[in-house]
Formats: structure tokens, C-alpha cells, sequence
């Protein structure tokens, strides 16, 4: 389930160094997505829904192990403000004369992938992380090399990246171009609360080779300040919950055995 990309580049990994960023406090607190990372300033200008892998960085047998720890998709890029929750790193971020940061939507795996396990695989020998592994931030990742380590990935791993989380990068990074907030709100029958101002609006988001919702967002799309935005090749379309509702046919039932 690789995302089309441009130039053949089917991911971009991102690095973390955990004797500068600590992550197993991160994760502690209870922490499961991270929505900004810094990258080189010389880096090539990425696009919004292009797939992201986060890598851990550090010796044989470190602790955090070091390895492939999660994935998403670039939700902006060129941030003004750096926090990605400041109190966790250990030393300050790099230079901004010499890096720039970028927004994400990176889930952090249950179990991360260790990177012997990926280095063993002869398809990913030529992975630019194992070949160069202290050149740029970040290092491109061939849709062919993708391929390959989606082996290792379960479903609900590269669903952080496929067709759905590449319609929400783009509406996250929409709405916040026309100066909403945007946070995540999975399992709320909406997956976005944006807010600008006194307005508040509850997104549910759908690629166009996805348009359904179950019955937790029909539930909610009866909330005044529900929308359904649906993304086609960029563009955005918006329907509140009556006009949603109104063009909705049910397509399973439900029986009840008494």
C-alpha cells in the first residue's frame, strides 16, 4: 500500500537521536504521535502527505533499540515555532541557521522494527541509512525499498501513511494555512477539532476512493459543527452533517439475534 510519490521517493526517514531527544520519556508520559520534527535546512522542500518513517538512531544493543520506531505522513513544512514538546530534548535543537522544522502526523509503533532485522535483508542493503548512516535529515527511502519494509510493518502501521492519513495531512495543512488550529481526534466519530477564534468545527476526513462512515460520525453529524471533507486530487470539499447525512445509503445492517 506504498503512496504514489514524486521521483521515485516512496518515504522520507526521519531521525532521532535519543542522547538528544528523550524519547522513552516521551513515551512514558504517555505519548503516542509526534506532529513536528526538525530537519536539515539544505533538505529538498517536501510535500504535504508524502509518507515519513521514524528512525532510532545509536549503538549495537542501545537502549532505546535502535531501529525503525514508527510512521506518517508531512502535515507542513517551514515552522515558525519549534516546540515539539521542548522539555524532552536534551540538547536543544540544531542550530536554526542549519535546520528548519517540518509538521507530522508520526505514530510511534507498539513494537519497533531493530534495525538488524531490516540490516539483514539483502533488498535493503543499499538503504541509505545503512550505507551513509550519519549523512542528512531526512534520508529518502525508494518506493522499492518501502515496499520491502512494509513486510515488517502490520496493517495498522502503514495505515499511518496510506490513502486516508494522506487526505487528512492535506486538510490538516489547509486549515491551518486559513489559520485554524487543527489537533487530532481519533475515535470521535470526527477525526480532526479544528478551532479559529469562537469557531469550532469537527472534521471527519475521506479520500474519494474511500466515502463512508460509520455509525459513530453519523452520530456526530449531528452536531452543527460537524463537516465531512472529502479530498480529490488536492481539492477539498465540504458538507455538513445534514447534507451528508441526506446523500448517505446505509451499506451493511446490522442483525440482532435475540
Amino acid at each position: 500500500m506504498t503512496s504514489p510519490t514524486k521521483a521515485g521517493i516512496g518515504a522520507w526517514l526521519l531521525k532521532c537521536n535519543p542522547n538528544r531527544w528523550d524519547l522513552p520519556r516521551f513515551i512514558r508520559d504517555g505519548h503516542q504521535t509526534i506532529d513536528r520534527w526538525t530537519i536539515n535546512l539544505s533538505s529538498p522542500r517536501l510535500a504535504v502527505g508524502q509518507p515519513v518513517l521514524f528512525w532510532v538512531t545509536g549503538p549495537a544493543k542501545a537502549t532505546p533499540t535502535p531501529g525503525l520506531w514508527g510512521a506518517g505522513v508531512i502535515t507542513g513544512h517551514d515552522l515558525s515555532v519549534h516546540s515539539c514538546e521542548e522539555h524532552y530534548w536534551l540538547n536543544p535543537p540544531s542550530d536554526p541557521r542549519s535546520s528548519r522544522w517540518i509538521a507530522v502526523d508520526i505514530a510511534l509503533f507498539d513494537s519497533p522494527i531493530p534495525r538488524p532485522v531490516l540490516a539483514e535483508d539483502p533488498r535493503l542493503h543499499d538503504l541509505q541509512i545503512f550505507r551513509a548512516p550519519i549523512a542528512g535529515n531526512p534520508q529518502p527511502v525508494t518506493a522499492k525499498q518501502l515496499k520491502v519494509i512494509e513486510r515488517y510493518l502490520t496493517p495498522s502501521d502503514t495505515a499511518t501513511y496510506g490513502p486516508a492519513a494522506h487526505a487528512r495531512a492535506i486538510v490538516i495543512n489547509e486549515y491551518r494555512r486559513r489559520g485554524w488550529s487543527v489537533e487530532r481526534a481519533p475515535d470521535a466519530g470526527w477525526d480532526l477539532t479544528c478551532e479559529h477564534r469562537s469557531q469550532v468545527l469537527r472534521i471527519a476526513v475521506r479520500s474519494a476512493d474511500q466515502i463512508t462512515i460509520g455509525r459513530a460520525e453519523v452520530t456526530a453529524a449531528n452536531d452543527p459543527h460537524w463537516r465531512l471533507v472529502l479530498v480529490n486530487d488536492g481539492v477539498l470539499t465540504e458538507f455538513d452533517g445534514a447534507d451528508a447525512l441526506k446523500q448517505a445509503q446505509p451499506v451493511t445492517y446490522e442483525i440482532r439475534l435475540r
